[in-house]
């Protein structure tokens, strides 16, 4: 910091304080609630120069982290806390958009629904949950590999069991348990499916061209999302709105391309759907245990309908 000096060469200077910031909130010595003081201090300095007019991105990366900083807060009023990280992640989301950027997108909105659900805010939660596993859906069908796609399933673990969990929490009508139940089966059968590498390579019945066209724009996908990622001022790197109407193109076509290798293999990517659900639930009802930092619900699936209790008054 001492060559580094804001008067001298700001962005830099803002680089380095924020750092130092990310170090104070990793910390091992000292005392905890004042390692995490004085990296709320050195954000709100670096803020003062990562504007969003100026470097878009770093300030909404700062403020994210100046988010994870009041989320994780121990002095002061933790309801007021955790209501300024709420809003600190609305701001970088502005940046944080899900056509550039999903997966910084998706962490967002990830620590959101876990924070909406501490404070009990149902709706809020089911919002920023959906959008979670919309991003996560997004990237899912775009990896490339067996290990990217369990990466993917991993970021999200937790997210199918706070939206259904919320969704029943806000007094969800018939349409809400449905939408509950398949978030939960979507997420356990791509598991299952990933568990068992059902698609390391191009499944049998898949004419090579139609994998090859599906490859192809999955390609595209991931090199228009690594494009976005690069730094504004990047030499060919272009414009946002250019580059959000390019991808939200070539997701469609990847999504266009997906149905295609799903007429040959139904079971690609799988999602199950309502009827498929029921019908498993024909023998025996089916009984999902949903656990969150707030309390745990067992939704129980009959063929006739649907019902939930406390997961500890199961016996």
């Amino acid at each position: 910091m001492e060559v580094r000096t804001r008067e001298r060469i700001p962005i830099e200077w803002a680089q380095t304080t924020h750092d130092l910031a990310t170090a104070y909130t990793r910390r091992i010595y000292g005392e905890r609630a004042e390692n995490v003081e004085r990296a709320i201090r050195y954000y709100e300095q670096a803020l003062e120069v990562r504007t969003r007019e100026r470097i878009p991105i770093e300030w909404a990366q700062t403020m994210h982290d100046l988010a994870n900083a009041y989320a994780n807060r121990i002095r002061g009023e933790r309801a007021e806390n955790v209501e300024r990280a709420i809003r600190y992640y609305e701001q970088a989301l502005e940046v944080f958009s899900l056509e550039l950027f999903p997966n910084n997108h998706r962490r967002v909105q990830r620590q959101l629904a876990h924070l909406h659900t501490i404070r009990g805010g149902w709706a809020n939660a089911v919002v920023s949950a959906r959008a979670a596993l919309n991003a996560n859906d997004m990237l899912y069908r775009s990896a490339p590999t067996l290990e990217a796609r369990r990466a993917h399933l991993s970021e999200i673990q937790t997210m199918p069991a706070i939206l259904a969990y919320a969704l029943v929490r806000a007094g969800g009508q018939a349409e809400q348990w449905q939408e509950a139940v398949l978030a939960l089966e979507r997420y356990r059968t791509r598991w299952l499916a990933e568990a068992m590498a059902l698609r390391t390579e191009k499944p049998l019945p898949v004419p090579q061209t139609v994998w090859e066209v599906f490859d192809s724009r999955r390609a595209r996908v991931r090199e228009l999302e690594a494009e976005a990622q690069l730094p504004d001022g990047t030499p060919g790197k272009r414009d946002f709105l250019t580059l959000s109407e390019q991808l939200r193109l070539a997701r469609q076509e990847l999504d266009d391309a997906i149905t295609q290798v799903r007429s040959y293999a139904p079971d690609f990517l799988p999602e199950p759907s309502l009827t498929q659900v029921r019908q498993a639930a024909h023998d025996a009802p089916l009984i999902y245990l949903l656990t969150t930092s707030v309390g745990g619900l067992a939704l129980i699936v009959l063929p006739e309908g649907w019902d939930a209790g406390p997961s500890g008054e199961l016996g």
